[in-house]
């Protein structure tokens, strides 16, 4: 990721949690569910410090941040040493992005460009499981899938996701919106995955996230989810034959439980 003078930050889903059209208010929105949140709960506290600043930053400015290191040194008020490799953890966790003036997001070509060969890095080891998905998703199933593996059009690769499904659920803790989302997105990634679709990419898993997951939430909240997850499982299958199971569960599961979700549901897959 090298800075030049036609780079740009992008604070992801800004206009969403930050919607203000007619004014530009000396503030900010922290939620406090952020704290909850999977992706910046990842975060080193340094880098927590910096999305902050980033958002204040980029509310200042009302407009997407240009990407020049030793302005952003004295622009966030941050006494720590700013390099490009600060920046990378919150790319990685879906929180910013950054492109060229031809809209290029730069933090996808760069993960695309990595050789297999190079020393593994702590960054690379956290991405390395969505990594390997694009490499299935690219390539195909590997030829010789492990013996324990559930063939795609096997009746026992639904029974499999239902007996996981189960064992998640068998804790009998009242589920918290994080521990939800971690059940969800496991129970979605097998049954995907038994049918030959990989692991889900970064931009499948905000999309999940945004569209499936977090309206589902606040219609059933906690009493209800659990039926609500084992109705979307079940969808999931019924996809099957579709050209894309994924775009076509998140398509249709908005038809059924959410009719009032926006149009982009589908914007990632």
């Amino acid at each position: 990721m090298e800075s030049t003078d036609r780079q740009f930050i992008k604070i992801v889903n800004w206009e969403k949690y930050q919607h203000y059209k007619d004014r530009n208010p000396p503030w900010i929105k922290l939620y406090f569910k952020l704290l909850d949140k999977y992706e910046y709960r990842r975060l080193q506290d340094a880098s927590k410090l910096l999305l902050i600043h980033l958002w204040m930053l980029r509310s200042k400015l009302d407009k997407d941040i240009p990407f020049y290191i030793e302005d952003l040194q004295e622009d966030l008020k941050i006494k720590q040493q700013l390099t490009e490799a600060e920046f990378q953890p919150l790319i990685e966790q879906g929180f910013i992005e950054v492109y060229q003036d031809d809209s290029v997001t730069l933090a996808d070509c760069k993960q695309d460009a990595i050789p297999e060969t190079e020393t593994e890095t702590k960054t690379e080891r956290e991405r390395e499981t969505k990594t390997k998905g694009k490499i299935e998703e690219k390539n195909g199933p590997k030829s010789n899938p492990e013996p324990s593996t559930p063939t795609p059009n096997t009746k026992n690769g639904e029974e499999k996701s239902s007996e996981s499904l189960s064992l998640l659920l068998s804790g009998g803790k009242p589920l918290t919106e994080q521990s939800a989302w971690l059940l969800l997105n496991t129970v979605l990634e097998q049954i995907f995955k038994e049918m030959g679709h990989g692991h889900f990419s970064k931009s499948e898993h905000t999309t999940l996230k945004d569209h499936v997951f977090t309206p589902n939430w606040e219609l059933t909240g906690p009493e209800g989810f659990q039926k609500r997850m084992e109705e979307l499982g079940n969808l999931a299958r019924e996809g099957r034959g579709a050209d894309n199971p994924k775009a076509w569960f998140v398509a249709e599961q908005k038809r059924r439980f959410l009719q009032d979700e926006p149009e982009d549901a589908l914007a990632g897959l």
